[in-house]
């Protein structure tokens, strides 16, 4: 009888638990359904929405409204948000009046390309478990809330082509490997075209799982940071249209993984360091400067370099692009610049156009600039003897 007694107070309590459960987990989307009506009715009227209703006839013993089926928004199985997904929709009004509180179970967070104003709300930093964030391409301006570093658990995050404007404040950043707070799972950061400016923080380098960083399109200045060696799955690097000065860091030759690095456009200075030539899964090396050849300049060392690495990878000379720069300072020979351990050229059309570069880039070496060619004239040799590359069987790649 005991047995039986003890049986028939652990199953009642069983189903008390159980109904507890579903009643918190019904509670949770009324309350993420009502958020999102208080958001939706402080926007202008716009179509998008037009399925973020309550139902018209509810009394006591309804089920509470779920916005499951609602327009860009996805649930898990117990009904919970876990993404609002609305790019694209021509969103206007602001995020003042969405309450992030309201969604903590949400994993994704997509308002791109919308035409949204106001600043990001400091009660972002509220979704805890959030994973994807994107805001890019929309008019927000203001400047970066500290509360982003509480999304521990962001592996994207992208405020590009807004009106932010401040700092990088570093404390966005892990400052050592034992830190609790910060972007510490971001594998792509990207903060292009907006109005950030000072220094580039040092504990960027801190982001172990780092692969892409886009911070191109701002006023970032100083020194690029050594730190950045430390970004040992880095792939790509875009960091041109700033006011970045100093050297370029020869550590950056240790990322080996890297492949689009994008440097131009900024006060750097010095030489291109060989150790770049290690890289051989670069394949996206200032390609852009092709683009700025047209100008009255004289040519520079970096030039010279930028375009030979431009040849053998735009037209993919080697298979699998083995091309190692060794050296380029000095009396110039082919043998000097093309890893020994390599056949030269089969073709002779793609030796003469080595050939011609090496030349205009010793031309470039000039102690006196006045001496060197412009960059209109580089570009015009280089261009003549480009024109038959289909002919000869090179391909772009």
């Amino acid at each position: 009888m005991a047995k039986k007694l003890e049986f028939l107070s652990f199953s009642i309590l069983f189903s008390w638990v159980v109904l507890l459960s579903f009643h918190k987990a019904d509670a949770l989307s009324n309350t993420e359904a009502e958020a999102l009506i208080e958001w939706k009715n402080s926007l202008p009227n716009q179509s998008v929405f037009n399925s973020w209703v309550f139902p018209t006839h509810t009394n006591s013993s309804s089920t509470p409204p779920s916005p499951c089926k609602w327009y860009g928004i996805t649930c898990n199985t117990a009904g919970n948000i876990t993404q609002i997904n609305l790019p694209s929709r021509g969103i206007n009004g602001t995020l003042q009046n969405f309450d992030f509180s309201s969604f903590p179970n949400l994993l994704r967070l997509d308002l791109n390309e919308n035409n949204l104003t106001g600043t990001i709300p400091i009660n972002i930093g509220l979704m805890s478990n959030l994973q994807f964030l994107d805001l890019s391409t929309n008019s927000l301006h203001g400047s970066l809330p500290l509360s982003l570093a509480n999304l521990t658990k962001v592996y994207e995050l992208d405020i590009s082509r807004n009106q932010i404007k401040g700092i990088l404040d570093p404390r966005l950043f892990p400052q050592s490997s034992q830190s609790k707070t910060g972007l510490l799972s971001i594998k792509n950061l990207l903060f292009q075209d907006n109005q950030l400016g000072g220094r580039i923080p040092e504990g960027i380098g801190n982001l172990k799982s780092l692969r892409l960083l886009a911070l191109d399109g701002n006023y970032f200045n100083g020194p690029i940071p050594s730190s950045f060696c430390n970004l040992s799955d880095l792939s790509i690097l875009r960091l041109p249209n700033n006011v970045l000065s100093g050297e370029i860091p020869a550590e950056l030759g240790t990322l080996t993984k890297l492949s689009d690095l994008r440097l131009f456009t900024n006060h750097l200075s010095g030489v291109v360091p060989k150790e770049l030539g290690n890289l051989s899964s670069l394949t996206q090396w200032w390609r852009e400067r092709k683009a700025q050849a047209f100008d009255s300049r004289r040519c520079f060392f970096s030039d010279c370099v930028a375009n030979f690495v431009d040849l053998c990878w735009d037209y993919d000379i080697y298979v699998e692009k083995q091309i190692t720069i060794k050296k380029f300072v000095g009396r110039i020979e082919y043998k000097d610049v093309v890893d020994s351990r390599l056949l030269p050229p089969g073709n002779e059309k793609i030796g003469d156009k080595l050939d011609l570069i090496l030349k205009v880039g010793i031309s470039c070496l000039s102690a006196d600039p006045q001496a060197r060619p412009t960059m209109r004239n580089v570009s015009n040799q280089l261009e003549v003897h480009g024109g038959d590359d289909r002919k000869y069987g090179l391909k772009h790649t």
